[in-house]
């Protein structure tokens, strides 16, 4: 009924005579309808755009941290080759090295935990919106049963 309506919609305003013209109940809610519609095909829009903004943040710190990484072994590196070349224990040396890759490895666990809670929150969220959904398009089912209903008797009493 509001694929149709659409169609003859389109139409009736490319064919517009441009003086006022009497709007049935019908037409009125179906236009309801459809501008309802949009406003929630632009709401998912807006959320999916949001959900992408913040991934794309969480994936930017990430990327962050594995240059804070890098940044920290050259450090090392270079503290290594001037302890190498004081002539220091070696033992030192790799405790220094040990260290380091101890370090690297919390901090890639800490961002594989940020990322998995993230991945964990964003399921939540898809979910939540799944079902609420569900539940407006369940709504909106029997108010359009209601109306076609209301339609009817209108029309039958009309006859």
């Amino acid at each position: 009924m509001v694929e149709a309506f659409k169609s003859t919609d389109k139409a009736q305003r490319l064919w517009g005579t441009g003086s006022d013209e009497e709007v049935t109940e019908q037409v009125q809610l179906l236009q309801d309808l459809v501008d309802r519609r949009a406003a929630t095909d632009e709401a998912k829009k807006s959320k999916k755009d949001k959900e992408q903004k913040k991934r794309d943040s969480l994936e930017s710190t990430g990327s962050q941290l594995c240059l804070e990484a890098e940044q920290r072994a050259v450090k090392h590196q270079r503290s290594v080759s001037s302890v190498t070349a004081t002539k220091v224990d070696p033992d030192a040396v790799a405790q220094d090295l040990l260290e380091f890759e101890k370090k690297k490895h919390s901090d890639d666990h800490t961002y594989r935990m940020e990322r998995l809670e993230f991945e964990k929150e964003e399921q939540k969220l898809r979910l939540a919106l799944m079902a609420e959904n569900t539940k407006r398009n369940d709504q909106l089912e029997r108010s359009l049963l209601e109306m076609g209903k209301l339609i009817q008797v209108v029309a039958d009493k009309a006859k």
